[in-house]
């Protein structure tokens, strides 16, 4: 009978020591790079990731940054003053990373993550290219969502959504996106384009032709029905000439 009192009171205990460690673990923040690395692309520009953490708080902060999905990554610990800010211009080299891709993980020893601000460059030779945002997923902290900061609509880096835009590969119609989307600047561009004899308007009628042109005349649906039955037939007179 006392063997069992004693067994109860130990599982007590070691379920209340357990219960407090959970209750004093420190709260953590978990911010997400969708993706960042160093590559080379075509014609030999290499691509990298460059990475700026800002503590915004009034407490000293200490960030861990990881590359899951890259076996060879290793993991970098910092220690942030307040107000302090680190930049990285190629945040996979620093992780030990010579060539891959990985979602980078930015985990912040608090309930509110540090600022993180990322964007991927190219560098062919002695040039390198303008800076491009990636989109930060910061989850369920203080801020929002997803953050596209200073996003750049080019049809060098290809950044258009508008279907228009990307047939034409370049911005035909206006394009309003996250910060873009203002209400004066969308009546402001939204009065040139319902007015008839606004160039604007005109020009943009104009471009639109010319996409229209671009995708050829109806039937689009038929024509490609017609080539997959002369590919296919193609392949069956190559098999039996073979045979």
């Amino acid at each position: 009978m006392i063997g069992r009192v004693a067994i109860a009171a130990i599982l007590a205990c070691t379920a209340a020591m357990a219960q407090s460690e959970v209750e004093q673990a420190p709260p953590t923040s978990t911010v997400v790079v969708p993706v960042v690395g160093t590559v080379i692309g075509a014609n030999d520009v290499k691509w990298r990731t460059a990475v700026e953490l800002h503590n915004d708080s009034r407490n000293e902060l200490t960030v861990v940054l990881t590359m899951p999905t890259a076996p060879d990554a290793n993991f970098v610990m910092l220690p942030m003053a307040p107000g302090a800010a680190i930049r990285m211009a190629d945040v996979a080299a620093a992780l030990g990373v010579e060539n891959g891709l990985s979602p980078l993980v930015v985990t912040t020893n608090s309930r509110r993550s540090v600022t993180v601000y990322a964007s991927a460059y190219g560098i062919k030779g002695t040039d390198a290219f303008t800076p491009q945002p990636i989109a930060v997923s910061y989850g369920s902290t203080y801020f929002p969502v997803r953050v596209l900061r200073e996003l750049s609509f080019s049809s060098d880096y290809r950044t258009n959504i508008g279907l228009v835009n990307v047939v034409a590969g370049r911005e035909v119609a206006p394009e309003f996106v996250q910060d873009a989307l203002v209400p004066a600047r969308v009546a402001d561009v939204l009065s040139e384009l319902l007015d008839v004899g606004s160039p604007r308007r005109i020009r943009m009628i104009e471009e639109l032709d010319r996409v229209r042109a671009m995708l050829g005349e109806a039937g689009a649906a038929d024509r490609v029905a017609t080539m997959a039955i002369a590919l296919a037939r193609g392949h069956d007179e190559a098999a039996r000439s073979a045979s």
